[in-house]
Order: C-alpha cells, then sequence, then structure tokens
C-alpha cells in the first residue's frame, strides 16, 4: 500500500539512528490499550539520541558505552581533560568510579571519537549473549568493548 508524504518534510535525522532505535509493545491490560514504552539512550560516545527498550542488553551497552568515554578522556592531555570534564582534579577516575559516564556532561574536543558505527552489532552481540543466559558477570563491559575494537 503506498504511503502518501505530501507536505511532510524529510527528516535531519540519519536514517541508522532510526533503524537503530527500539521500543517495548506491552499487551493491554484488561480492555485496555496496547502500550508502547521507550527510554531514550544517550551516552558522551555517540553522537545521536536512540530510543530503547530498559534491560540487561541495554545496561551492557551503557557499560561499555562508560568504559568507550574512559578510554576518550584517558586520550587527552590534562589541561583538555579540565576542559571536557568539569570539576576534573587531575588523575582520571578509576572505572569503578566513572560508572555511568554516560550520565554526566563532557564538553568534547574535535578529536572526539564517538561510537554510533559500532551501535548496532554491539546491541546484537549483547542481545545474543543475554537470550543465551550468559550473566553479566561472564558479559564484561572490558571484554566486549575489545571485541568491537574499543
Amino acid at each position: 500500500m503506498p504511503l502518501d508524504i505530501t507536505g511532510i518534510r524529510h527528516s535531519t535525522t540519519p536514517n541508522f539512528v532510526i533503524e537503530n532505535s527500539f521500543f517495548d509493545i506491552k499487551p493491554p491490560s484488561s480492555y485496555g490499550p496496547y502500550e508502547i514504552t521507550c527510554n531514550i539512550f544517550h551516552t558522551n560516545v555517540l553522537r545521536h539520541r536512540y530510543t530503547s527498550c530498559y534491560g540487561p542488553t541495554f545496561q551492557h551497552i551503557g557499560k561499555v558505552m562508560d568504559e568507550r568515554t574512559w578510554l576518550n578522556l584517558h586520550k587527552l592531555s590534562l589541561a583538555e581533560r579540565a576542559k571536557a570534564f568539569p570539576g576534573f582534579q587531575g588523575s582520571l577516575p578509576t572505572m569503578r568510579e566513572a560508572f555511568c559516564l554516560h550520565t554526566k556532561e563532557i564538553n568534547k574536543p574535535k578529536r572526539w571519537d564517538y561510537s554510533d558505527d559500532k551501535f548496532r552489532s554491539l546491541y546484537e552481540h549483547s542481545l545474543v549473549q543475554h537470550e543465551l543466559g550468559e550473566s553479566d558477570r561472564m558479559l564484561s563491559a572490558s571484554r566486549t568493548a575489545r571485541r568491537f575494537g574499543f
């Protein structure tokens, strides 16, 4: 069935952002309508914001992206880190201290390394691992990051 797109503006959002966005559809309770839910997923190593479903797959992706953010910070000089990371006190936080870096705003320099191009393959890898029942302990962010060339 053809779709009439008369009067619809072309989106400035790249197709890969739409193709890599996810949502949940929950069946109706009693006689209510279906419910569509999603969260906004964004980290300091993604140029774009994606919609996502809450769950172990996206929790794992968040951990990998935290590690990728930490690696980007590690590449910067002390002066660049101070500009990029407000509150920076000299040395980099450990990965444990840096947990949830994706929730902190970082002023990224021009040479910042983004990971949008690896998002889909990372999602598929994480999804398969969780479907196979591999625990979070076994599915380490470090191991996944190395696999995807981070």
